[in-house]
């Protein structure tokens, strides 16, 4: 409770959420207080919850911060338990909203398995959601990364910003691709001797060319249309400060086959029409 101000500030500053139990539904034998899933998951929450934001200090300062933590909720392997779990006392839904080898970045997201809808029924409908976990294994086989196959790493990079993408469409608050380490197949951005992967490029690029930090501001408009094969056909306008537009296309589409184990080439030709003048396009 009490801890000096100088000890704790530089963690407190560099903490964006707190997640609550990982993934109880799949180790329904873990207990908290003698309680198993999930009750014991749905007790130790609304505790932690309350350690958050009742958290007490001499430093109104340092009280403030930590009680302005975002606490997420648990998290789950298979959505449909969330039902078994019910509402919980959280800031944030939370997702582990994992796409697996023959899903496309976009799947189960609002069909099928509904990770949003699921994940707000511990949160509450309509709340926002975060994804802690999600992404592509790089071990090539069906029954790779704990039956959930994997894709080449071609294929994690086309993948990898249309995942961003496609969350970002949706208003997920924060994407985690997991994960960012050496020695595991869930690893999508580093090799085992430390070098990258082509997904890193494929995400370092992307941020390189629409980052654009600074103040909000509100965004102009773009009079345009699209032409052409548009089934799959996918996009996003952004614009940053200096009134440069930034369109991003994507097609919507496999990029894996995982029944034959091999990369799936797609392109198309589809034409961008101004309606307006432009002073030039890139």
């Amino acid at each position: 409770s009490n801890v000096p101000w100088r000890g704790i500030v530089p963690i407190i500053d560099a903490v964006n959420a707190i997640e609550g139990p990982n993934e109880w539904d799949i180790n329904r034998s873990l207990t908290y207080n003698g309680q198993a899933w999930p009750g014991g998951v749905r007790n130790f929450q609304n505790e932690m919850y309350s350690a958050v934001k009742n958290y007490t200090n001499a430093d109104a300062t340092l009280q403030a911060k930590v009680r302005a933590i975002t606490v997420l909720s648990p998290s789950v392997a298979h959505p449909e338990n969330t039902s078994e779990l019910g509402a919980v006392s959280c800031n944030m839904g939370n997702m582990h909203s994992y796409p697996g080898g023959r899903g496309k970045p976009d799947d189960q997201l609002d069909t099928g398995r509904n990770w949003i809808a699921k994940a707000q029924i511990m949160s509450g409908a309509g709340s926002k959601v975060v994804a802690t976990e999600s992404g592509y294994c790089n071990e090539i086989s069906a029954s790779g990364c704990g039956g959930q196959g994997g894709v080449s790493e071609r294929a994690a990079a086309k993948y990898a910003p249309r995942h961003y993408l496609e969350y970002y469409m949706r208003g997920v608050v924060r994407d985690f691709q997991y994960n960012f380490q050496r020695n595991s197949p869930w690893s999508m951005f580093l090799k085992p001797d430390g070098s990258e992967r082509p997904a890193y490029w494929a995400v370092k690029n992307t941020i390189s060319l629409l980052q654009d930090r600074g103040s909000s501001f509100t965004p102009g408009s773009l009079d345009y249309s699209i032409s052409g094969d548009t089934t799959n056909f996918k996009t996003q306008l952004f614009q940053k400060r200096n009134g440069v537009f930034y369109l991003v296309m994507w097609l919507n589409t496999h990029s894996w086959n995982m029944d034959t184990l091999s990369d799936i080439e797609s392109s198309r030709s589809m034409t961008v029409t101004f309606n307006q003048a432009v002073s030039s396009v890139r």
